[in-house]
C-alpha cells in the first residue's frame, strides 16, 4: 500500500478531543443540518457523519448543487469545513465523501456505484490489519 510521505510541519500541534468536545460538535452539527432538510441523522459510530434528506426542497433550492452548496456554506459559518455528497445510498455517498474536499451530486445510483468503486479502502474506516491483508491480496479499492 502506498503510503504517504511525511511532510515536516512545524507549528502544527496535537492534542486529545475530549469525548464531550466530539459530542458537542455533533449536536452543533446536527442542529445546523436541520436549517437545510427536517431530516438528520447521525452516524453512530463515525463522528462527523450526517445523513439528511434533501426531497421536497426545490422551492428552496432549485438544483441539488443549490442545496449542497448551502449546508456546506452553513457548516462554515458555525466553524466547521465540509464534505458534501449527494447521492443514492449511504454507503456510497459516506465513501465518496471521504476522498473528496467539497461538494459532489452525482446524477444516478449507477454513476454513485462506479465512482465508488474506485474509492481506496485506507480512506474508510477499516482495521489497519484488515487493509494490510487486502492489500496483499491486490485489492486497494472497493471495486477490486
Amino acid at each position: 500500500m502506498d503510503r504517504p510521505a511525511c511532510i515536516d510541519v512545524p507549528a502544527l500541534r496535537a492534542d486529545v478531543v475530549s469525548p464531550y468536545a466530539v459530542a458537542s460538535a455533533g449536536s452543533a452539527i446536527a442542529r445546523r443540518l436541520q436549517d437545510f432538510s427536517p431530516i438528520v441523522e447521525t452516524a453512530p459510530d463515525s463522528p462527523g457523519v450526517f445523513w439528511s434528506s434533501a426531497a421536497g426542497l426545490s422551492l428552496l433550492y432549485p438544483t441539488l448543487h443549490d442545496w449542497a452548496r448551502a449546508v456546506r456554506a452553513g457548516l462554515g459559518e458555525i466553524g466547521f469545513q465540509a464534505n458534501v455528497v449527494v447521492g443514492f445510498s449511504r454507503f456510497g455517498t459516506y465513501a465518496l465523501a471521504r476522498t473528496l474536499s467539497g461538494i459532489r451530486v452525482v446524477e444516478s445510483a449507477v454513476e454513485e456505484e462506479q465512482a465508488m468503486r474506485t474509492v481506496p479502502l485506507d480512506r474508510l474506516d477499516f482495521e489497519p490489519s484488515l487493509l494490510a491483508t487486502l492489500d496483499k491480496l491486490g485489492v486497494r479499492t472497493i471495486g477490486t
